[in-house]
């Protein structure tokens, strides 16, 4: 699950019995039976009691509050005597993950222009002039369509190697590189 870092989060789970069961009536669940880890760091108690989610029994929301988002992994730990413990890994969205459509054009066509010209150069013309043929162009935009959806769906390491990527495809290219 993905979360934005410093705003609050609510996360739903449910909690059964050592047999597997949910429970048959209300299971009351305070702050202390959770804790909560930002990145490597040490579990401390939530700052919220977890509610019963649409009184559904052994349905739960816990909201986690902007402080205890402040991290790039989060783990939430759920312990209850008598019942199987729930554990949950959140991860930090990346920044252009909320990004607007605007953002997002932008860095598409920032791809898309590096990448072209560096194919372009590459591929040889159909006709030895400066007309290129459908196929040679299906072909490179395939290429650049793959590369934005990579990036879209890219974590934060990725999206750096990625840039330091595209950068090297860009000087060796002769265009500037992308910031």
């Amino acid at each position: 699950m993905l979360f934005k870092k410093n705003e609050a989060v609510t996360i739903h789970f449910s909690m059964r019995d050592l047999g597997g069961q949910l429970p048959s009536a209300t299971l009351s669940l305070a702050n202390t039976d959770c804790d909560v880890r930002l990145d490597t760091g040490n579990f401390a108690n939530a700052t919220n009691t977890p509610d019963e989610d649409n009184a559904i029994y052994g349905h739960y929301a816990l909201t986690l509050t902007a402080g205890e988002t402040n991290a790039d992994v989060i783990t939430v730990l759920v312990q209850k005597s008598g019942y199987r413990d729930f554990e949950l890994t959140l991860y930090a969205s990346p920044d252009f993950i909320g990004a607007d459509s605007d953002t997002l054009k932008t860095l598409s066509d920032q791809v898309d222009s590096v990448a072209t010209t560096t194919e372009l150069n590459k591929v040889p013309k159909s006709d030895g002039t400066a007309s290129w043929n459908a196929t040679a162009l299906g072909a490179i935009n395939a290429e650049c369509d793959t590369a934005v959806a990579v990036i879209r769906g890219a974590d934060s390491d990725t999206l750096e190697t990625l840039s330091d990527q595209i950068d090297g495809i860009a000087t060796s290219a002769g265009q500037p590189q992308i910031d």
